[in-house]
């Protein structure tokens, strides 16, 4: 048997692990296998007498794998377990029905009985979850290795009178496969010949609009099937945010590596309209001319991409783990994570809460925004931790699209982010306004790696946090008209106060202070501003609070001042999406990586892409559920309540190569 197939393993039941199953998938036992029998687990008697009427092709794929089942015999009830509760999954959330719907490759003839979108998705869930593969081929030994009576159950295969008269096939699947990348494919031609003989404008409009309601229907798969999996609430409102390079199957067509246009990681800030656009091309020593096309030869192109090309694949930029900028030939996932507590109150599991595919070279903040709203639709939603990619963000397209949606900001700021800038007198620095008088010295701050120099920056940003104007009313905007799904005028607007009158420092300018400074230990603005003649003191030394309106100077602003120590307890939250991402494409779980996914298209892709979420999510409430005792009623916890923890045996040929067991870190 050429295929391989990673089974992992998990149990037994810990302390305060869940040992009885809920409704929907049956109690699975471990009786060891007979030397006879073909099946570890769950044969159904009237069933046992068909074992010996298996063809020569059925015993070929699953008779290798019985006998090396016998070496560990809760392996296939691990299997069974995992089909079943990934069956469960895609059927109670609506994913199923939503498949069917687009399943077909064409509507002529009548639908070939025994696979379902339900059955097919299941199938590929458990692939994906026992070999770390979304292929079709993985499907198909899948399902012949699963238990009889569940064959029988799901339609996989069908006896009348003891003799078999149908069964899944290749075929079936592959079909199916090819129907789905055809009928939910939102970014190439779906218009039918009837439809191309109207006029260009009817065409565009059309295309349009059918491509946002198949778009919206792979969303709507995602979204379901990954909150199917989310059986703790996230209460605190935190969450984490990054994108991770997904290699295309396919490869690059020739000269699209040089083409202009579409980087997705800029190495500047979008607000910094001196910094030239970067053009990857610059750094290419070999870098050649993107061919040109005629318009007849691009409308040919998108109405019939070459089958070996993904349509939706593009070249784009990651940080390598060196820092350095990479080329990347395939697709971002885009994903939100839930953040632990920052109370630390009680550990929770870090969840993929949100998650979509886009071409590499796609900009990040409409999807990004789209991840968001998905979320607040159904849970508290107070902060978003992400990198520098999304804080050098021209500041109305992120920051005051997070304060619309009453979201706060945390980010860390680079080397080069900009200096000093005046509002009312007040200097901003990273995102604050600070005393005018406050030392020239304290405005250039920057972390560093050696461990003496960083002790010092913490210390001066303590100390440069004392001349930092007290924030009187925030950027968030109106809780009531958010509510109402009102736009509020006044989003992005803050109030400051000055820090004498605050309290932090003393100043000349405000009678009493310097006295109160002295005495309780705070500093002395050390330059005071001097009205010159015919000139009046700056508006923050002379009134009790001064606004400032929504722009570039505010759009790196916090609800923690940044540098200090609660900011860096915030900011430090966002290693719970990289710790997902390292996680899921390791070797020993998910492994998404290329060659994961054997298919092309955004749609096809993104269904192996949110499998492997989905089975991430399940593994680590499987192990959150195992360290804290915590129960879950829900099917989706429904292994067998014995056998050994093997989180990973591998069955090639007649080898049997057995794994360290995954961890979830």
């Amino acid at each position: 048997m050429g295929a391989a197939i990673g089974i992992r393993i998990t149990g037994p039941h810990g302390p305060g692990r869940p040992s009885t199953k809920t409704t929907g998938i049956a109690p699975v036992s471990s009786t060891t296998p007979s030397p006879d029998s073909n099946l570890a687990e769950g044969i159904h008697p009237d069933l046992a007498p068909l074992i010996a009427t298996h063809d020569t092709e059925e015993a070929k794929i699953s008779g290798t794998i019985s006998a090396k089942v016998r070496l560990h015999p809760n392996l296939l009830a691990q299997l069974d377990a995992a089909f079943l509760r990934h069956h469960w999954l895609v059927e109670s959330t609506g994913v199923g029905e939503l498949l069917d719907r687009h399943c077909r490759s064409s509507n002529r003839g009548r639908k070939k009985q025994g696979l379902d979108g339900a059955l097919y998705y299941a199938l590929q869930l458990t692939a994906v979850f026992t070999t770390g593969q979304a292929t079709v081929e993985q499907m198909y030994v899948i399902a012949h290795s699963l238990p009889l009576d569940t064959r029988v159950k799901f339609g996989i295969v069908v006896y009348e009178n003891k003799k078999k008269v149908r069964e899944l096939t290749r075929k079936q699947l592959y079909t199916m496969t090819e129907g789905l990348g055809k009928n939910l494919s939102y970014t190439t031609d779906c218009l039918t010949n009837a439809e191309r003989s109207l006029p260009d404008e009817d065409q565009k409009a059309l295309l349009r609009e059918r491509q946002a309601e198949r778009h919206a229907v792979v969303n709507a798969i995602v979204t379901r099937l990954l909150t199917g999996t989310h059986l703790i609430d996230v209460e605190h409102g935190t969450y984490a945010i990054d994108d991770t390079s997904i290699w295309a199957w396919s490869k690059a067509p020739g000269g699209t590596r040089h083409q202009e246009g579409g980087q997705d990681r800029p190495l500047a800030d979008e607000d910094n309209t001196q910094t030239p656009p970067h053009d990857a091309s610059a750094h290419e020593p070999n870098a050649q001319a993107a061919p040109v096309l005629t318009a007849a030869e691009e409308e040919a192109a998108r109405r019939n991409p070459a089958s070996w090309l993904c349509p939706d694949a593009a070249w784009g930029g990651k940080t390598a783990k060196s820092g350095a900028q990479v080329g990347i030939y395939g697709y971002k996932a885009h994903v939100i994570v839930n953040t632990n507590d920052p109370a630390r109150k009680a550990p929770l599991p870090v969840l993929i809460q949100a998650l979509e595919l886009t071409p590499a070279n796609a900009d990040i903040v409409d999807v990004s925004l789209r991840l968001v709203d998905q979320i607040r639709e159904r849970a508290p939603f107070v902060r978003l931790v992400g990198d520098r990619h999304y804080g050098y963000k021209r500041y109305d397209r992120w920051a005051m699209e997070l304060w619309r949606r009453r979201v706060h900001q945390v980010l860390d700021l680079r080397v080069d982010k900009p200096g000093a800038m005046d509002q009312y007198g007040s200097k901003v620095i990273d995102g604050r306004p600070h005393c005018p008088g406050m030392a020239p010295h304290l405005e250039a701050l920057t972390p560093s790696d050696d461990p003496t120099e960083q002790v010092e920056f913490r210390n001066q940003v303590a100390y440069r946090e004392k001349f930092a104007l007290r924030m009187v009313k925030g950027p968030l905007a109106s809780p009531t008209k958010t509510a109402a799904g009102e736009d509020d005028p006044k989003v992005g607007v803050t109030r400051w106060q000055c820090p004498a009158v605050a309290g932090t420092v003393g100043c000349p300018l405000r009678q009493g202070t310097v006295a109160l400074a002295r005495q309780v230990g705070t500093p002395v603005v050390p330059n005071p501003p001097q009205a010159e003649a015919g000139e009046q003191l700056p508006a923050c030394c002379t009134q009790q609070t001064i606004q400032i309106e929504a722009g570039t100077p505010m759009k790196y602003l916090q609800e923690d001042y940044w540098g200090s120590e609660q900011w860096e307890l915030a900011y430090a939250l966002r290693s719970a999406v990289e710790a997902v991402f390292g996680n899921i494409k390791n070797r020993g779980t998910e492994d998404v990586r290329r060659g994961f996914v054997q298919v092309v298209g955004l749609p096809l892709v993104t269904l192996a892409v949110v499998a492997a979420a989905a089975c991430y999510n399940i593994r680590i409430l499987e192990k959150h559920g195992r360290e804290s005792g915590e129960q879950f009623n829900s099917p989706l916890m429904n292994h067998p309540l014995e056998g050994e923890i093997i989180e990973s045996l591998v069955l090639r040929g007649d080898d049997v190569f057995e794994h360290l067991e995954r961890t979830a870190a």
